[in-house]
């Protein structure tokens, strides 16, 4: 599991709902990390009050661009996590045996890309891209903010590009199905009162997380878990009129590499593939909604990518990834 817990409170429930109920979790990497591992450490503290002291907990990069904070004083002052190479784990969790790894992802990719890319330069590679089967909340078709693009994508574009071209098992969950109001929790909704009447610590943390989020939000009082089961998306996107959205919905999670698309280098708008029936920009734009920026597909399927890392020299701790083409 991949999570910029600590700010939206869809992140904590995610986990603790995971934890709970799927025995098999093993491994919850915080990504948009910040420099004092503020998420990993709240993820360790209720890893550990849900009794999953079993689950490895591993501190991504920070994109040194980490949004709002609603988690301050839920993990104790003095929790210390010893660093651990994410590489290293997920070959400990691949070498167990298994024939697939399955990765939901509820912030941005960088991390995901940062595996895929390491993998390819080991001498003897891991094959992440077949084993991973990756479900990552991110993109939009429609976009409640037209004049930015969805969050978790904006975050890391190459990074988005990079997922979504190399690993052959991907869904996805857009924000047109996530942030919606249906499945918004207020301080009268009844996960809210639950929350609120149950003695466990684990509960009161998370209920002190909503209090936090509600006490930052505009409107106050209300918030929006995002994680709703991919099924549910799926029943959605197939019933839209749109046809890059049924398109999505049915051929996204294994597309042929005669239909992916990408965009030139130079291009930090969109990330495009090339649907079955017509081309176009499936998810939007990544930076801007004029059309005018839009850059043309590719008349053919690209090459080969690599990619490398880079640090940007104003910040010095702050990767991020950009395409060379080969």
């Amino acid at each position: 599991m991949f999570t910029d817990i600590g700010g939206d409170v869809d992140d904590a429930a995610a986990l603790v709902s995971m934890a709970v109920t799927d025995p098999q979790l093993a491994l919850v990497v915080t990504v948009d990390e910040y420099p004092d591992g503020r998420r990993s450490k709240l993820a360790r503290h209720l890893l550990d009050l849900l009794g999953r002291s079993d689950v490895r907990v591993v501190a991504g990069l920070s994109l040194g661009a980490s949004g709002y904070w609603a988690a301050d004083g839920l993990f104790p002052a003095d929790l210390d996590l010893p660093h651990v190479d994410l590489y290293d784990v997920m070959s400990e969790l691949c070498e167990a045996g298994s024939k697939s790894v399955r990765c939901l992802s509820l912030g941005p990719l960088t991390d995901n890309a940062r595996l895929l890319i390491t993998d390819t330069h080991r001498a003897a590679p891991l094959g992440l891209e077949r084993l991973l089967r990756v479900t990552a909340m991110g993109g939009a078709l429609q976009y409640r903010k037209p004049e930015r693009a969805e969050h978790n994508w904006r975050m890391n574009p190459a990074a988005v590009q990079t997922v979504l071209a190399e690993v052959e098992h991907v869904a996805l969950v857009l924000s047109d199905h996530t942030f919606v109001d249906e499945i918004a929790v207020s301080a009268s909704s009844p996960i809210y009162r639950l929350l609120n009447s149950r003695p466990e610590r684990w509960a009161q943390l998370l209920r002190a997380h909503y209090d936090q989020f509600f006490a930052a939000s505009t409107p106050p009082a209300s918030s929006t878990t995002r994680s709703p089961p991919v099924s549910s998306w799926a029943s959605r996107s197939s019933k839209a009129n749109n046809s890059s959205s049924a398109w999505l919905a049915t051929h996204v999670c294994n597309p042929a590499p005669a239909h992916r698309r990408g965009c030139p280098p130079a291009c930090r708008d969109c990330v495009q593939l090339q649907a079955g029936r017509g081309s176009g920009c499936l998810f939007a734009h990544l930076s801007s909604n004029s059309s005018t920026s839009r850059r043309p597909l590719r008349t053919s399927p690209p090459s080969r990518w690599s990619w490398r890392a880079r640090c940007r020299a104003d910040s010095g701790a702050a990767p991020h990834l950009i395409d060379t083409p080969q």
